[in-house]
């Protein structure tokens, strides 16, 4: 985890602002995966998927806008699976 992303968990994990709001006092959970990553903010959403460590099993959920058939399909490779909404021109079928 880089120092920036350890910083945002630490900062979370430490918030009180809704403290009032909750009798038993706020508790935030959060999880991090040990290869997230933070960007610039520059990179468009869907190269993500280039560098995303898979994993077998896991369920990644993803928009419509991840629709890249080789990139799926690579993910699809490792073991692991992905949920997205189909866009409306998309021509698939299923295979049981």
């Amino acid at each position: 985890m880089t120092q920036a992303l350890a910083k945002l968990v630490k900062e979370i994990r430490s918030c009180t602002l809704c403290t009032e709001h909750l009798p038993s006092g706020p508790r935030p959970i959060i999880q991090v995966s040990s290869t997230a990553k933070i960007s610039d903010g520059k990179m468009h959403e869907v190269n993500v998927l280039d560098f995303l460590p898979t994993e077998p099993g896991a369920f990644y959920v993803m928009d419509r806008g991840y629709l890249y058939y080789a990139r799926l399909y690579a993910m699809n490779l490792t073991g692991a699976f992905f949920v997205t909404r189909a866009k409306t021109n998309m021509n698939a079928k299923r295979v049981y």
